[in-house]
């Protein structure tokens, strides 16, 4: 009752939520009325549920208890598109005839958020949309999820999918083409979800990107 600030990181989303439920309904029980009001932060990595319960104002919040939901990924993605690897390198001018192409590997927890993060952000000054290329084993199922939750995200972003996997003759050829095509500024995002095969895979790449600045 004395908290000032609880902080839900749990693996599972479902924990997370439930923990801010309890907390507001004892800061309701037992706070004092004069006290300021508990600030819950919870993780929710699952956007689908975050942007669910924010729509439905869930859980109830009132003066004793403010809820805060927060993603990782949803921060990491968006550091990444804007500072670790500029979708448009060091800027692309209203004249340039290039298409900004951003090609990931691995749509599982990450590559998702870099996708939507890229399409949201994907706006240049020579007004073409972004081009954004998936390779992924699950590509036909990934692609269904996406668009069942984002079903306008192709009216900004022209996007594909390869359902291959990336340690795969099609997948390095994939790669090979897109990084020598000149009418494309291209960036790849190696979004798989084991850390370390992501590691792995992006240090095999790179004898097949010729042009050296392709991040």
């Amino acid at each position: 009752s004395k908290a000032k600030r609880l902080i839900a990181v749990y693996e599972e989303d479902g924990t997370n939520v439930e923990i801010a439920v309890r907390a507001c309904a004892l800061s309701r029980n037992s706070r004092p009325s004069i006290a300021p009001p508990l600030d819950c932060h919870a993780q929710v990595s699952d956007v689908d549920l975050r942007d669910s319960l924010r729509r439905h104002h869930l859980p109830v919040q009132d003066g004793r208890c403010r809820v805060h939901f927060f993603d990782f990924f949803d921060d990491a993605a968006r550091d990444v598109l804007l500072v670790q690897l500029p979708l448009d390198h060091d800027g692309i001018g209203q004249a340039d005839p290039r298409q900004v192409h951003l090609v990931i590997v691995g749509l599982g927890a990450m590559g998702r958020r870099v996708a939507i993060k890229a399409a949201q952000l994907g706006h240049f000054a020579n007004r073409r949309p972004i081009r954004i290329s998936v390779i992924d084993r699950a590509a036909s199922e990934r692609e269904q999820e996406l668009l069942f939750h984002y079903p306008g995200i192709r009216q900004t972003c022209d996007l594909t999918f390869h359902e291959c996997s990336i340690q795969s003759t099609q997948g390095h050829q994939l790669i090979e083409g897109w990084c020598a095509a000149k009418d494309t500024m291209t960036s790849i995002a190696v979004c798989l979800d084991d850390d370390a095969l992501a590691l792995d895979v992006a240090m095999r790449l790179l004898p097949t990107i010729h042009d050296k600045s392709i991040p």
